[in-house]
Order: structure tokens, then sequence, then C-alpha cells
């Protein structure tokens, strides 16, 4: 698997194993990447040209659980969400690592690790499993909103109110 860009390595981007370790879906490639795309037997052209889109045929889902892939996943900008029957193990989330992660299995809090790759893993138990990671903020992150809320106003403030004039007083 290549780790940098390397216009001679293109083939190794649309193999499976690398496709199913980024649960890519879609890619979306210029002229000189389009013959390798062609003769890749894990994409579907949809049209090609000066970019050319190509969907991944039966792609690895962004979750998937021990002994196989969630049967249903939501996916929105600070939430994910997966439901599925597990044999025990790790969960995968295919989502970059980071402290700020919380997580749930069955309505209970868990512990989130790193991977080696970047990605999360929770524990979770056999049977059926509920999922849920939630990115939270902390006081930092609210205190950021706030600074960036006032600064707008006082620059609107600025802007918008009419200046006087200093008059002399004589």
């Amino acid at each position: 698997m290549a780790t940098q860009y390397d216009s001679r390595r293109l083939d190794q981007l649309f193999e499976r194993d690398y496709l199913d370790a980024h649960a890519i879906g879609a890619v979306i490639i210029t002229p000189p990447g389009q013959p390798f795309a062609e003769r890749s037997a894990n994409l579907q052209r949809i049209f090609a040209g000066d970019y050319g889109l190509y969907i991944v045929k039966d792609p690895t889902r962004v979750v998937s659980f021990a002994g196989g892939a969630s049967d249903f996943i939501t996916v929105s900008n600070h939430t994910i969400m997966a439901d599925g029957t597990s044999m025990g193990g790790d969960a995968i989330i295919r989502r970059n690592w980071f402290p700020r992660w919380e997580a749930t299995v069955n309505g209970r809090s868990t512990t989130i690790r790193e991977s080696d790759d970047g990605y999360m893993r929770v524990p979770v138990p056999a049977g059926r499993v509920h999922l849920t990671l939630r990115y939270g903020l902390d006081w930092l992150d609210v205190l950021a909103r706030v600074a960036g809320i006032l600064g707008a106003l006082v620059f609107l403030l600025l802007v918008c109110v009419p200046k006087r004039g200093i008059r002399a007083i004589d």
C-alpha cells in the first residue's frame, strides 16, 4: 500500500485491500490515472473526461463489527451511529481518531482506542450492537466560538454605528 503519492503505484490505490481499509466508496480521477481505474475490477466508471467518476463495487462501510459490516449506519457532522450483529471484539470505525470522540455501546459509555492506521476501535460484545460516537466540545471549543461571535459583533458595531465628529468647545 502506498504511503505517499507515487504515480507509478496508482494501480495499488484501486486494490480491494486499500479500498476496504479506508471505506472508500467513490473516486474522482484525473486523466493520467483513469487507465488504472479502467483496469481495476473493483471500480465501475460513471463518467470520464477531465475528471472521471468511478464508484467502488461492493464498498466497505465506515463501521464494521467483528464478524461483519454493520447492518445500518448514519453519519452526520458530529455523530456516527451503527447497528448490527457482532461476534465480539472490536468495532472498526474508519474515521480519524481524536480525543474528543466519545462512544457508547448499547447505551453504555466505553473507551475508544486509536488503531495503527489512525482510525478508531471500540470494544463491542457478541450479539446485537448499537454503537454511537459523538464528537464532543470542550471548554476551549466553546470559548473559541463565543470569542468569534463577540468579535463579529464588535466588528459590526465599528462598521455600522455612525461616527460622531469631535467638536471643539470654545
